[in-house]
């Protein structure tokens, strides 16, 4: 039998995120932080054993239904749940909002990596603080002018919605505004700095050798 030599299980340390200037906090074998300069935004890059908890990527609206499901107990929505091709490697990015009292979301955009036998997630938290309602407000008028959304007594028809199940019910639900289209006009808006950050994330993220021969997770 041939003996290994000068070879290690994959540990936090066989990925790499690029380098964006930010503020490093805590790191252990398990998880490492950074803070933007404002002190309102976060990154962690997070490093787990054993089969990650997703139930499938070959069914996306199955896949979908369980961060559903997921995110219920917190009052959770879906912005955006998608697959995306990193070095041949099938993980998935996700964007959820949280509802934060006693107003606004807090956005939890996360990159999660999958192995068969481990996983790594990226995730970056941004909490809406003074821009609270405004993008919601501007995009509302817009709306109605345009007659995509109208006012009713309990309040907006056709302005919240699940973005992959329009007849889905949730206590909290991604509304118009959050639709990455309108980015553009709000760069500084929590959501949009997050989306651009994590596709700068997954432009530079690198995985070393012994990551890339890992038996890949193939539910």
């Amino acid at each position: 039998m041939i003996k290994l030599f000068n070879w290690r299980k994959p540990d936090i340390k066989s990925v790499t995120l690029p380098d964006l200037s930010w503020t490093e906090g805590d790191a252990t074998k398990t998880i490492k932080k950074w803070g933007d300069i404002d002190g309102t935004m976060a990154i962690s890059l997070n490093f787990f054993e054993g089969t990650p908890d997703i139930p499938t990527l070959s069914d996306i609206n199955g896949l979908r239904q369980y961060y559903r499901d997921a995110i219920s107990a917190g009052q959770g929505a879906l912005i955006e749940v998608e697959l995306v091709e990193l070095f041949e490697i099938t993980c998935v990015r996700t964007v959820l909002k949280f509802p934060q009292t006693p107003s606004g979301a807090t956005y939890l955009t996360s990159l999660t990596v999958p192995f068969a036998m481990c996983s790594y997630v990226v995730k970056i938290q941004a909490p809406e603080i003074d821009l609270s309602g405004m993008r919601d407000s501007f995009i509302i008028k817009k709306l109605l002018r345009d007659e995509v959304i109208s006012k009713t007594v309990d309040g907006y028809q056709n302005w919240s919605l699940d973005p992959y199940k329009p007849d889905h019910k949730g206590q909290t639900l991604m509304n118009r505004s959050e639709e990455a289209k309108w980015d553009v006009r709000f760069p500084s808006h929590p959501l949009t700095k997050s989306r651009k950050l994590m596709a700068e994330i997954e432009k530079g993220i690198g995985f070393d050798q012994k990551l890339l021969d890992l038996k890949r997770f193939d539910k």
